[in-house]
């Protein structure tokens, strides 16, 4: 075939022109064929064609020396040497570009050369695997065309469409998910009633600065949490529902994010499967419901990651040709700077450290662990990028500081942060290195059952934003496994890392891991059904539900998925009728209503944060019984008169005695219930007098 003439000089615009197309002509048979295998392969080397097209077009004119289009093609195929220094030998100094743009091209072609050279690896590993497994069964073909076929369906809804869609579809079916029933389940002690509780005195105070709880100081978390209850307060009221909306609310947009973060660094498909799959797994179904204080941390922590990725990977050159001459422009003109800096001061206000903490571990464990590339630290620009997140900080912590005298840092900081590492709190965990991969088959649930899937996929599609996300999961389990006090929802921060790596499963193999951990669910489920003889009818509906939705989703059946999430919310309401019947706490407040405001309330044994919310009343000990009652004026008293622990009963233990309480001439109400807070059953005797 005869050779086309090529002029042996040519204008850098045209050279930059025939050089992209001339690499597109050369990789195009391998990068159609990788599309499938490695979906953003493609992208991410057009993005750099691209970077390089625009760096030549943005080249001074009167600065840009003709060039042979030979040299260039050298320096195309020998990417590490540099002209100059150890140069090219056929080319004259006269023909030689700026140092500037030879250095930037031998830096990009590098990199171009480094992904090409990845992709043919994974296309002849693909091919490899295949051809080794031409002839042998395999357990989990039924499987790959099952997930074949949701990835299918996923892809007829449109990429553009599920790009554009997708990320506002999973926010309104989290809110279909999470919203419906918080009203009707009762505050689980210890934890929601206090930040709950803190909120309402908060707001009758007038006060945005210090929470308090049963009228004192209460320092075990920042401020952000209670402004977000304090706002659902203003608007619907004083209740279950608006104490746990700015937790359903946060949750839905991390959801959301995860499905946006998915989408634009690897593909609506794997973006939106990520999504899904983290809106359903056990854990955020749980806390996504809590009137607590984690959910806007770990919505943080995600944007803060987000943004630090992407202004590592991008930065925030003021133009394409800047950022190839390294000129960096200022940070203040870059949405992601503002987004990691922003994102690090509200997540301290949210939960204290922790949100500083976790993004400087994920740099740590990409740079020197996992990635090992050097890292353009400099574009963070901590000179100015600390000030701004403390001015966040200070904006409440230095009233708060000063108001308290400084106990706010003694006791947050020393007591609930530095001593809970330190030591176990409140006889929270210990130190146990398989803690935290122990709860995973829980916290996870269903989704641990893609967890061999999703650990071959990372190995297979080994990136730099796969080694960012794996950084990210270790930094969090590291952090928290150290911890000494322990509790499973801890390493919630790191879920959206974990999500987006199984999101990029396609291949099932692990078939028997699946099965087993699904089986066992359903056999979890009929366990309680059957033990609490039908008491707990929802959380084994619940239970059931997830089960059945991995096994839709791994069979293919994407319509047939919406059925058990639709049985998850109607088991969850029906879980929240069952536990208000039981609650104590609730009994007591429908019972106390009509005492009037100044009514002096008393406990003895049962003295859970619940009461105090739902009776809307400050408590204290009773003391002697007697000597209480007989203080003229309205009164009230809750004494626990048996209490019945779960591991009592597990155990065999003899049930103890019960105490006796007794008053002549005060009316005592006797009420049984369930204490979330011990797992125990109690019996209370409730004395009252409204005059």
């Amino acid at each position: 075939m005869k050779r086309a003439k090529i002029p042996h000089q040519l204008p850098m615009p045209l050279l930059g022109e025939k050089i992209v197309n001339l690499y597109i002509k050369l990789d195009d048979f391998i990068l159609t064929r990788l599309m499938v295998i490695v979906p953003m392969e493609k992208d991410a080397i057009r993005y750099r064609l691209n970077r390089v097209t625009k760096g030549f077009l943005n080249v001074d004119r009167n600065d840009a020396h003709k060039m042979s289009l030979a040299s260039y093609l050298w320096h195309f195929n020998n990417p590490p040497m540099l002209a100059g220094a150890g140069g090219v030998p056929t080319m004259s100094a006269d023909r030689q570009a700026p140092l500037s743009c030879r250095s930037n091209l031998n830096r990009v072609f590098s990199s171009l050369h480094r992904e090409r050279h990845r992709a043919v690896c994974r296309h002849l590993h693909f091919m490899s695997t295949v051809k080794n497994r031409a002839g042998e069964a395999d357990d989990g073909r039924g499987m790959q065309a099952g997930m074949n076929r949701a990835v299918e369906q996923l892809e007829r809804l449109g990429n553009d469409r599920l790009r554009r869609w997708g990320p506002w579809l999973l926010a309104v079916l989290a809110l279909a998910l999470y919203l419906p029933g918080n009203n009707l389940i009762p505050l689980l002690d210890r934890d929601e009633p206090r930040f709950a509780q803190a909120s309402r005195e908060m707001m009758e105070r007038g006060d945005w600065v210090v929470p308090t709880f049963n009228g004192q100081n209460r320092f075990d978390k920042p401020i952000l949490i209670y402004w977000l209850m304090r706002g659902a307060y203003a608007v619907f009221g004083v209740n279950e529902f608006a104490a746990r909306l700015p937790s359903a609310l946060c949750a839905a947009a991390l959801v959301a994010l995860t499905c946006s973060i998915g989408t634009r660094w690897f593909s609506a498909v794997t973006g939106f499967l990520a999504g899904f799959t983290m809106m359903t797994c056990a854990q955020l179904l749980l806390q996504a419901r809590s009137a607590t204080a984690d959910m806007p941390m770990v919505l943080c922590v995600l944007a803060a990651h987000w943004a630090l990725w992407e202004l590592l990977q991008v930065g925030w050159a003021s133009s394409p040709s800047a950022e190839l001459d390294g000129q960096d422009a200022h940070p203040t003109k870059s949405k992601w700077w503002w987004l990691f800096w922003g994102a690090v001061g509200v997540g301290f206000l949210a939960k204290g450290p922790v949100a500083i903490l976790l993004p400087g571990l994920t740099l740590l464990f990409y740079r020197f662990a996992l990635w090992r590339q050097p890292v353009p630290w400099r574009r963070l620009r901590p000179e100015w990028g600390i000030p701004v997140a403390l001015a966040i900080i200070a904006a409440w912590g230095i009233p708060a500081l000063v108001r308290t005298h400084g106990e706010f840092w003694r006791v947050g900081i020393g007591r609930h942060v530095v001593a809970r590492g330190l030591a176990s709190f409140e006889g929270h965990g210990a130190f146990a290195p398989y803690y935290y991969f122990v709860t995973a088959l829980v916290s996870l649930f269903p989704w641990i059952a893609l967890a061999g899937d999703g650990i071959r996929a990372t190995r297979q599609h080994w990136n730099a934003k796969n080694a960012f996300l794996v950084s990210w999961v270790a930094g969090t389990y590291l952090l928290f496994t150290l911890y000494r006090t322990k509790l499973p929802h801890y390493v919630l921060p790191c879920f959206p890392a974990l999500f987006l790596l199984l999101g990029q499963a396609r291949q099932p193999r692990w078939t028997a891991w699946f099965w087993i951990v699904t089986g066992a669910g359903l056999l979890a489920a009929v366990a309680v059904a059957v033990v609490t003889r039908g008491m707990a009818i929802g959380l084994a509906g619940i239970l059931a539900a997830l089960a059945v939705l991995a096994i839709n989703w791994r069979q293919g059946r994407v319509l047939w998925s919406l059925l058990p999430v639709a049985v998850s919310l109607a088991s969850v309401v029906a879980l929240g009728v069952t536990a208000r019947s039981l609650s104590p706490s609730v009994t007591v407040g429908d019972a106390t209503r009509f005492l009037p405001a100044h009514t002096r309330c008393g406990w003895s044994g049962y003295e859970e944060p619940s009461l105090v919310f739902y009776t809307g009343r400050r408590w204290g000990p009773v003391g002697d019984l007697k000597t209480f009652l007989a203080t003229p004026g309205p009164c009230v008293a809750v004494c626990q008169l048996r209490e019945t622990r779960l591991e009592d009963v597990v155990k065999q233990r003899p049930p103890k005695p019960a105490q006796t309480f007794a008053a002549d001439g005060v009316e005592h109400l006797d009420l049984a219930g369930l204490n979330m807070a011990r797992v125990s059953w109690v019996e209370l005797r409730l004395f009252y007098r409204p005059q």
